[in-house]
C-alpha cells in the first residue's frame, strides 16, 4: 500500500488514505495504537461489529476490507474508500443549503442505515454527524466509527455507559447500567434524532456552548421532565423547521420505553411527506420516487465550499466520546 494523505486524527490514532500499488484501488486505513485495556476492548468491540455487518454493509454502513496487525501494539482497520464523501459535521459547518427534498432523502437513508444495523444485531452507541460520511451529490450517508458498537450477545458491552455529550440519551447518563439490547437500540434512536435535528435545522435543543458538566446535568434533568427543550422555538425560527421538529419529537421522548423505535420513526417520516410538501407550497400526494428524483436533480447543483476537509479533528469537548 502507498500512502496518499492523512484524512483525520482521533484520540487513539489517525485515518489515512492509501492506494494499492498493484491495482490502484483506494482504501481508508484507521490505525489504532496502544496496549491499554481500554484500547484492546475498543478494538475487540469494533472488530466484532464490523465483521458482523461486513457482507451486508452497503449502501449505508462502512464496509470493512480487512484487519491487520503490523506491530504488537498497532491495529489497522482497512475500509473501502468513499469517493466524494465528507464528514457530515464538516458539511453542516459550511452551512451548505440542502433543500427540503434533499434533506428528506438523506434523513430517510440515515434511518434505513440504522434499521439495517439494528436488524443485524448491532448497536452503534455513538451516532453523531462526526460519525457519518455524506456524499452530497449522491445524497448517500454512511455510518462510520464502530469503536463503541456492541453486538446483541455482548451483555457486558451493552451495560457500559458510552456516548457523546451533545448526542447521548438521558438514560445513558442516569442508569447504573443499560439493561437490554432493546434499550440501547432506543438510545441510538435518540442520538439519530439529535443528529437529524442539527442537520436539518442547524440547531440543537440545548445550547451548544455549555461546558460538559452543565450539559450532563441539563440532559439528566430530562428524566424528571424539568428540561425545557427548545423544539418549538426551532420550529418557529427555521424554515420548514416544524416538519423536522415533528419528526424527531417522538425520537427524543425522554422515556426510552415510550420513545419511537427506528421502524416507527421511519413510518413517521413516510407519513409526514405530505406535510413537508405543504410547507413548501407544493402538490400533495407526491410519491417517494418523485421526491427522490427531485432531490437528485437538485443535488447535481451542490458545490462543496473550497477547503472543506474530508474529516475534521474534534476539539470541542461536547463532541468527544465519553
Amino acid at each position: 500500500m502507498e500512502f496518499v494523505k492523512t484524512l483525520g486524527k482521533g484520540e487513539f490514532g489517525e485515518v489515512t488514505l492509501l492506494k494499492s500499488i498493484r491495482t490502484g484501488e483506494l482504501f481508508v486505513a484507521k490505525t489504532v495504537e496502544g496496549d491499554s485495556e481500554k484500547i484492546k476492548a475498543g478494538i475487540s468491540r469494533e472488530s466484532k461489529a464490523l465483521n458482523r455487518i461486513k457482507f451486508k454493509c452497503e449502501p449505508y454502513l462502512l464496509c470493512l476490507h480487512n484487519i491487520q496487525q503490523p506491530e504488537r501494539n498497532k491495529t489497522v482497520f482497512l475500509f473501502k474508500y468513499l469517493p466524494g464523501s465528507y464528514e457530515m459535521y464538516e458539511l453542516i459547518k459550511t452551512r451548505m443549503e440542502f433543500t427540503p427534498y434533499t434533506k428528506y432523502v438523506i434523513v430517510e437513508r440515515l434511518m434505513l442505515g440504522l434499521l439495517q444495523l439494528h436488524r443485524m444485531g448491532v448497536v452503534h452507541r455513538d451516532i453523531k454527524p462526526q460519525n457519518v460520511m455524506l456524499n452530497p451529490k449522491m445524497l448517500t450517508p454512511v455510518y462510520i466509527d464502530f469503536g463503541l458498537a456492541c453486538t446483541s450477545e455482548e451483555t457486558k458491552c451493552l451495560r457500559s455507559l458510552k456516548g457523546t455529550p451533545n448526542y447521548v440519551a438521558p438514560e445513558v447518563l442516569t442508569s447504573s447500567n443499560l439493561a437490554s439490547f432493546e434499550q440501547v437500540k432506543k438510545s441510538d434512536v435518540w442520538s439519530l434524532g439529535i443528529t437529524i435535528l442539527l442537520f436539518c435545522t442547524g440547531k440543537l435543543p440545548w445550547e451548544d456552548h455549555k461546558m460538559v458538566r452543565s450539559l450532563y446535568q441539563e440532559i439528566k434533568m430530562t428524566t424528571q421532565g424539568k428540561m425545557d427543550y427548545n423544539l418549538d422555538e426551532i420550529a418557529e425560527e427555521v424554515k420548514s423547521g416544524s416538519f423536522w421538529v415533528s419528526l424527531v419529537r417522538g425520537m427524543l421522548n425522554v422515556d426510552w420505553r415510550q420513545r419511537e423505535s427506528i421502524e416507527q420513526a421511519l413510518h413517521h417520516l413516510y407519513q409526514g411527506a405530505d406535510n413537508l410538501m405543504r410547507s413548501r407550497g407544493r402538490q400533495l400526494g407526491m410519491s417517494l420516487e418523485k421526491i427522490t428524483e427531485k432531490a437528485r436533480q437538485e443535488a447535481t447543483y451542490f458545490v462543496v465550499p473550497k477547503g472543506t476537509p474530508i474529516m475534521g479533528t474534534t476539539r470541542n469537548p461536547l463532541n468527544k466520546t465519553i
